[in-house]
């Protein structure tokens, strides 16, 4: 396991954490139950569930774009500079 920087829940109440490690990690009744790869490189410094997707940020300044409840990457969207904050 890894010290999370970030969380959120979706509106099943289902709870993401994004990791120092560059992982999100999905929880169900305080078991973490999945995870997958958030950040490309770096720590995940943003995350925001809404509509059934999961957006998380990372460091090294890309948003990973997920489908809920399976955690397959849709999109990948590149900036260049660390994503601080996630709204949609």
């Amino acid at each position: 396991m890894t010290s999370h920087c970030v969380s959120c829940f979706d509106e099943e109440g289902i709870a993401y954490t994004g990791g120092h490690n560059g992982m999100i990690y999905k929880w169900e009744n305080r078991m973490c139950v999945g995870n997958s790869k958030g950040a490309k490189s770096g720590f995940v410094s943003a995350i925001r569930a809404v509509d059934g997707q999961l957006f998380a940020g990372g460091k090294c300044g890309t948003v990973t774009v997920f489908s809920l409840p399976d955690m397959a990457v849709t999109q990948t969207i590149c900036f260049d500079s660390m994503v601080r904050a996630i709204d949609h």
